[in-house]
């Protein structure tokens, strides 16, 4: 018996005596202590989170999977970060790429098996997918999105821009909504600007709500307001390890690189 299965019937035996209502009141104290640089939003969530794995072993497990998540296509930009989005102790590798003239943005999320033996990829949602980028590019790239938590289900919604060129005269931005609940990635559109410039360079932007209807530019800053308005708002910040290539990438090394991303992650409630 490995030491995953006496785990399971030491807690099967446990639950078993002591009742269905039961529920577990603390993490390890190897999670716990690994988990520093993640804060929740709120100190009295719904339920209380403890995966089986520390983080230092899941970033040790996703070291050792270098295979399955690094870029194939690297050029234009790529990076990787680590966090923790729905803050259940079971940490997520983002993997980036932005390519083309246009700019476009596309995300991989991964996560480590309950066992530890491998990487399993998260769903996401064709319709909208999560666009995960950094803010800014210069130096370590780093990445200040605005999350709200429903304090009743302790789910976290992210607020995230994409931003596309459509040729030379047409820009386009998009606000949506992602959660990573149960496993899967899912969202919604909030609204859309749009850029447009004639023949003599003259600027026009337009913006829409999700049902394309027009909006002026001040709903369009808040518009999130409108279905988060009376969560309670934070603030997470994810760090990214940028342009590596593949033949750099993996090494004895990958596992603290990763830690450096991790321990840089922070999500706290704003003030």
């Amino acid at each position: 018996m490995n030491k995953f299965q006496l785990f399971g019937a030491v807690c099967l035996s446990a639950a078993l005596l002591s009742g269905c209502g039961s529920s577990q009141g603390s993490q390890s104290s190897d999670s716990a202590s690994q988990s520093g640089g993640s804060e929740s939003a709120s100190s009295s969530a719904p339920m209380d989170y403890s995966f089986a794995l520390s983080p230092e072993k899941q970033l040790q497990v996703m070291a050792d999977h270098v295979q399955d998540w690094q870029v194939a296509d690297e050029w234009d930009w790529w990076g990787y970060t680590v966090a923790d989005l729905d803050q259940d102790d079971r940490l997520e590798l983002i993997v980036c790429q932005i390519q083309g003239t246009g700019s476009y943005t596309s995300n991989a999320i991964w996560q480590v098996n309950a066992d530890g033996s491998g990487l399993s990829q998260v769903k996401t949602q064709d319709s909208c997918q999560p666009v995960f980028q950094p803010d800014d590019f210069q130096g370590t790239p780093t990445s200040a999105i605005r999350a709200y938590q429903n304090q009743s289900d302790g789910v976290y919604t992210y607020i995230l821009t994409d931003s596309n060129k459509d040729g030379a005269a047409h820009y386009y931005e998009s606000k949506r909504a992602v959660s990573l609940k149960d496993g899967a990635v899912k969202g919604f559109f909030l609204g859309y600007r749009n850029t447009e410039y004639d023949e003599n360079g003259q600027e026009q932007v337009t913006y829409e709500d999700a049902q394309a209807q027009a909006i002026p530019q001040a709903d369009y800053d808040q518009i999130e307001q409108r279905y988060f308005g009376d969560l309670q708002r934070c603030t997470a910040t994810l760090a990214w390890l940028d342009c590596v290539p593949g033949t750099q990438l993996a090494g004895n090394g990958l596992a603290d690189q990763l830690a450096e991303c991790w321990q840089s992650f922070t999500l706290a409630a704003d003030s």
